[in-house]
């Protein structure tokens, strides 16, 4: 009976402790986490890495909103920022990327109310200097192996 009396009361201690701590965390100006919180994380997606070493891309992906893609150069820390834009791909040679642009969100979720089309573009870019050219209506993309040509499927 001891025993039980000595469980019960650890137990009580444990719990009023916990409540002292949680209150005093409140008490820190830190506010708790809502559900309306987490709009605003963003998640990192399709990384990956150009054939040579030299690029790095990947893109962040918010939780409402639309991905925004980085193109980066690990020794010069060059960096290309595409907004609305996602599934990179490098040539072979590292020299050219390939990718998505999809319509922003409020454009897109208006078209699909009206039953509109809601069509993507590809884009390729020259990684030394950011020319780039722009495909409509693109499915997918891919470079042939020797990094000559660019397949755009429509």
């Amino acid at each position: 009976m001891k025993n039980l009396y000595n469980s019960y009361r650890i137990a009580i201690f444990s719990a009023i402790a916990i409540l002292i701590a949680l209150q005093s965390i409140a008490q820190d100006g830190q506010k708790a986490l809502s559900l309306d919180d987490y709009d605003g994380w963003n998640r990192i997606v399709g990384a990956d890495i150009s054939q040579n070493g030299q690029w790095v891309s990947y893109a962040y992906r918010p939780n409402d909103g639309n991905d925004t893609l980085y193109l980066k150069q690990v020794q010069s820390n060059q960096i290309h920022v595409l907004p609305n834009s996602s599934s990179a791909e490098f040539s072979n040679d590292g020299k050219w990327a390939a990718y998505m642009v999809d319509l922003p969100k409020a454009e897109r979720e208006k078209l699909q109310k009206e039953r509109k089309p809601v069509t993507r573009q590809a884009q390729l870019i020259n990684l030394s200097n950011g020319q780039k050219w722009t495909y409509e209506n693109a499915a997918a993309i891919s470079f042939s192996p020797n990094s000559t040509y660019l397949t755009v499927r429509k």
